[in-house]
């Protein structure tokens, strides 16, 4: 085994790379539970998926057992450029390009492709991947940001790039906005209300039923959310999150954008 490997920022003792191995190596592992307080009893009955095999899963869902719950939604796909710049500087990879070769030979590359099949949206942590995706496609962008109480964002220059944000839900409930913010709302997060005034839709992550950040209920913690203003929600428990947002409603009141995916 390799001794160290270090990837974008973060350093890994005694392990390597998936560029180490061929995909037919990958599927030979099985996948794992990644919490300590979930159940374990599904570990290694399932393979890796490679791209293509999750897009044909997706189609299939579609095609032959569409939805019956929210019908007029298709399955769709929300897929994360993942250490780009590492990709780039240590293998001469562009990880955003080699997404959007994937994508085009399943002819799902812009947005008109994709509307009658699977809605795509793509996430990234990396403003340089999706900066670059954007000069090859139209489909829509989320910016995924860490929390940090420090951080000053341009909204201005993120929102020339992207559809929307993908913050840790601590800046909507914890992080203190410019000194020059004036609110519109006594209930929305100050920071949804400055994401919308740059016309970028919020979806923070990530909301789980068995692993509470600020109440004390599933219930109580879907309507924070709610009363937050969020266009939408990372979560691990989509079917009682939609029930809840169903009877509860929204209350972002997101401008109308041609990025109909982000709504």
């Amino acid at each position: 085994m390799k001794s160290l490997v270090n990837i974008s920022g973060s350093v890994y003792k005694n392990n390597y790379e998936i560029i180490d191995f061929t995909l037919a190596e990958l599927q030979i592992f099985k996948r794992r539970q990644r919490y300590e307080f979930r159940s374990t009893l599904e570990n290694d009955k399932y393979n890796i998926l490679s791209f293509d095999e999750i897009v044909n899963q997706v189609n299939l869902l579609n095609d032959d057992f569409p939805r019956v719950i929210n019908s007029s939604t298709k399955v769709g796909l929300y897929i994360e450029i993942k250490n780009y710049d590492w990709y780039l500087a240590e293998h001469n990879i562009d990880m955003a390009e080699q997404l959007f070769n994937a994508l085009k030979a399943h002819g799902l590359s812009q947005v008109a492709d994709c509307e009658s099949k699977i809605p795509i949206i793509i996430q990234s942590f990396y403003i340089e991947a999706l900066a670059k995706f954007a000069t090859l496609s139209d489909l829509p962008l989320v910016y995924l940001m860490h929390y940090s109480a420090t951080q000053v964002w341009d909204f201005e220059a993120i929102g020339a790039i992207v559809h929307g944000l993908g913050p840790s839900s601590d800046y909507l409930f914890n992080w203190t906005p410019p000194s020059d913010f004036v609110s519109t709302s006594p209930t929305m997060s100050p920071f949804i209300q400055i994401a919308h005034a740059h016309n970028m839709a919020v979806h923070p992550y990530t909301f789980q039923d068995d692993a509470l950040k600020y109440t004390a209920s599933a219930v109580d913690e879907v309507k924070l959310y709610i009363s937050a203003g969020i266009d939408g929600l990372f979560n691990e428990f989509p079917h009682s999150t939609y029930n809840l947002f169903t009877a509860f409603g929204t209350q972002a009141n997101f401008p109308a954008s041609s990025q109909s995916f982000l709504q």
